[in-house]
């Protein structure tokens, strides 16, 4: 992993294909509660990491101490998921659709539990009082029968 003509996502992402291990990236926004919280203070599962930091246009690998700060980049590192018992899906929200501009709280029931919502070129986790937009792509869980 230290190739001076790589960059440390160009290695990451290299080292991930030869491995079960894959990388994600997260941006933390204005209500993500990881902001102003260092990594000690909170658990993440064993086989997750929080790789690299990237800030403000620079990288640096964090520890326990590294408070995160609105509009950070994690790379997050952990185990490739693989489908058997279920997968993952994926619906997009249409100009008609009956839950276009409806919180999730207000859907509860009504569809089923969303892992991650894509808007525009962004993905994010929902919270209760996420509403969904037009174009809105989210992925869920389904269990296969």
């Amino acid at each position: 992993m230290s190739d001076p003509e790589h960059t440390i996502l160009q290695t990451f992402s290299d080292y991930s294909e030869q491995t079960d291990l894959r990388f994600i990236q997260v941006r933390l926004h204005k209500d993500s509660h990881w902001i102003n919280r260092t990594l000690e203070s909170f658990a993440l599962p064993q086989n997750l990491i929080i790789a690299l930091v990237i800030r403000n246009g620079r990288s640096f690998i964090p520890n326990k101490d590294t408070l995160l700060v609105k509009n950070d980049i994690l790379i997050l590192a952990g185990e490739a998921y693989e489908p058997s018992e279920s997968s993952l899906e994926e619906e997009t929200i249409g100009k008609r659709d009956p839950r276009l501009n409806k919180r999730l709280e207000e859907l509860y029931g009504q569809i089923p539990s969303i892992l991650c919502i894509k808007r525009k070129d962004d993905f994010f986790i929902p919270t209760k009082d996420t509403l969904l937009l037009e174009n809105d792509t989210f992925v869920y869980y389904k269990a296969k029968k």
